[in-house]
């Protein structure tokens, strides 16, 4: 698989420090919008049926995706990644 390739094509994830898995960390106003992400982020993973590691507190979340059947990246990894920043993109 082409990490690098994958990984230009989303906005500032990064491989994690044991380049496992990808990750990306959000700032929000406060607390009500942090958790409305993280919620999103859930209902959306549990669909996929694709569940990432989920961080978060009052103004930031981070989010780590891997894929533990294959103890490192897949391409659904990066599928989900694009689907989460989905959600901060304005719509056309």
């Amino acid at each position: 698989m082409e990490i690098d390739g994958h990984l230009g094509e989303l906005h500032h994830w990064q491989l994690n420090a044991s380049q496992s898995g990808i990750e990306k960390t959000w700032t929000f106003d406060g607390y009500p919008q942090t958790t409305t992400f993280v919620n999103a982020v859930a209902e959306l993973a549990q669909g996929e049926d694709h569940h990432p590691e989920i961080c978060f507190d009052y103004r930031h979340c981070r989010i780590s995706i891997s894929t533990h059947a294959v103890n490192g990246l897949s391409l659904n990894d990066f599928i989900l990644a694009a689907h989460i920043d989905q959600f901060l993109q304005p719509s056309p």
